[in-house]
């Protein structure tokens, strides 16, 4: 019997080991709403959640929470493809959305634009004083749609697999 624990504890520590060494299945670049840095933004997916990491914050997110924030950040590119399409040269903010997080964290998104030339989609948590804004270009949002996406994927088939294992 105490082999068998000790059998179960070593996988555990090995799969734990494993998840620490997870490499991000996409990234992006956003401007940091506060300090005005550059930052490259890693997108790592697992079978319990999708994790936004930077050297500044880390937000583990839910599936429902992504799926949502996806569709938000989808909506606003829409709108991007509108200003450019019609090559507008007018300042313009717009609320996209926003979400609560079961760890009662706010998500909001904005959609700005100074013309066609200078649009972007501003991302910000706010979770008990542990704020963080992202402001991206077009082309940096449409990279996190598409990592959020690849993350998600990524995660439906650790969820397949881990599923073929379990009785």
């Amino acid at each position: 019997m105490k082999k068998l624990y000790l059998l179960v504890l070593l996988v555990m520590v090995a799969l734990s080991a494993g998840a620490q060494d997870r490499k991000a299945v996409g990234s992006f670049h956003a401007m940091d709403g506060y300090t005005y840095k550059n930052l490259t933004v890693n997108v790592y997916s697992d079978p319990q959640w999708i994790r936004l990491d930077t050297s500044i914050f880390l937000y583990n997110l839910r599936q429902d929470d992504w799926d949502v924030m996806l569709r938000l950040m989808r909506r606003a590119a829409h709108y991007a493809k509108i200003v450019k399409d019609n090559a507008t040269t007018f300042d313009y903010e717009k609320f996209v959305g926003s979400f609560m997080t079961e760890d009662n964290a706010r998500v909001v998104i904005y959609f700005i634009t100074h013309g066609w030339e200078d649009t972007q989609v501003e991302l910000g948590f706010y979770s008990g004083g542990r704020n963080t804004i992202l402001t991206m270009s077009v082309k940096d949002a449409n990279d996190m749609t598409g990592a959020l996406s690849v993350a998600l994927k990524t995660r439906a088939e650790q969820q397949r697999q881990i599923a073929l294992l379990t009785d």
